[in-house]
């Protein structure tokens, strides 16, 4: 048989599949909110928003099509997560959360599918980019061109960097696949950065064969007043973007302030990789910037460490 009717057969069984999985789930009452596949990345993945998404949350709102089973994070490790829709390769997705550093957002939303040689996946962006989506139409969605790793290893074909186009900051990952391994010159392959409009490349036509998605993390509230542990005259107080500095009850200086929940500004680099996984505030004056990496924060105290000083760590707590 034909090739290509073979794929468009089996997308046609899987459809149908997914069609009659609404349909068969007995005499409970279905939710019918549950079979939009829509994502508009950073806002809505289906029925999880920012607001609502921690794993109590998406076990209720998907009830019967969702169920607790193991993720897998990196070569060898796995972790419990929630599946939705799991006997259903056209609409499974991952949903992963790291308790160490947001309980309630999930460190990722994974949608695999199956790759355009088996099926795809029913979930799709506002603007069409799913599994099986050529390079092309995602640099055309980008509206630049983008980078991406060389194909052929571990992190091979997933994108780097946006370049500043209309997918970047949307809290959106792709990974690109080549359908052939034949004739893929070395120039492609390996830990190099390619880029998305290179004519070579575009020939070969990657598709995407995975999108993952996050929310972010919320950005924690400073505000009040907060005195420190080792020196009981010194009080740093934050109002809205402005942070205090009293020394004996007096404001000795003022400044900016901004948070940073992922520690990505250039002040906050430590070698080449920086700060990622915890989060800092930055305080803008008229000629610097000091970025303040947060060592531990809960309602009541708060420790954090200057970048770039030399002195110890700086403990305060929370007077109101």
């Amino acid at each position: 048989m034909n090739r290509t009717l073979m794929f468009f057969g089996c997308l046609f069984l899987l459809a149908s599949c997914g069609q009659n999985e609404s349909e068969s789930v007995g005499s409970k009452p279905v939710n019918p909110r549950i079979y939009n596949f829509t994502i508009e990345p950073g806002k809505r993945i289906g029925l999880l928003t920012p607001d609502s998404c921690s794993r109590e949350q998406v076990l209720a709102m998907y009830g019967d099509s969702a169920r607790l089973d193991s993720i897998h994070l990196i070569e060898g490790v796995m972790d419990e997560g929630v599946v939705l829709f799991p006997d259903n390769p056209l609409r499974r997705v991952e949903i992963y959360w790291d308790k160490e550093i947001d309980p309630l957002r999930p460190a990722f939303i994974r949608i695999l599918g199956l790759g355009m040689v088996d099926g795809g996946t029913d979930w799709r962006t506002m603007d069409g980019i799913t599994v099986g989506t050529g390079i092309a139409e995602v640099q055309k969605s980008n509206t630049k061109a983008f980078e991406l790793y060389g194909f052929g290893w571990d992190y091979g074909g997933s994108v780097t960097d946006w370049k500043g186009g209309t997918l970047a900051g949307k809290n959106m990952r792709l990974g690109f696949l080549l359908l052939t391994e034949a004739n893929i010159p070395n120039r492609v392959q390996g830990e190099r950065i390619l880029q998305s409009n290179d004519p070579g490349l575009l020939k070969l036509n990657p598709r995407v064969a995975y999108m993952e998605f996050d929310f972010g993390r919320p950005a924690p509230s400073l505000s009040g007043v907060w005195r420190s542990v080792s020196d009981p005259t010194y009080e740093i107080e934050f109002q809205g973007d402005k942070m205090l500095h009293r020394n004996e009850g007096k404001v000795a200086y003022t400044s900016t302030v901004e948070i940073d929940v992922d520690c990505a500004n250039v002040a906050c680099a430590v070698g080449e990789e920086g700060l990622g996984g915890s989060w800092c505030f930055l305080e803008k004056g008229e000629f610097d910037i000091q970025c303040n990496f947060i060592l531990a924060y809960d309602q009541s105290s708060l420790v954090y460490s200057a970048i770039g000083s030399t002195g110890k760590a700086l403990e305060f707590t929370r007077l109101k």
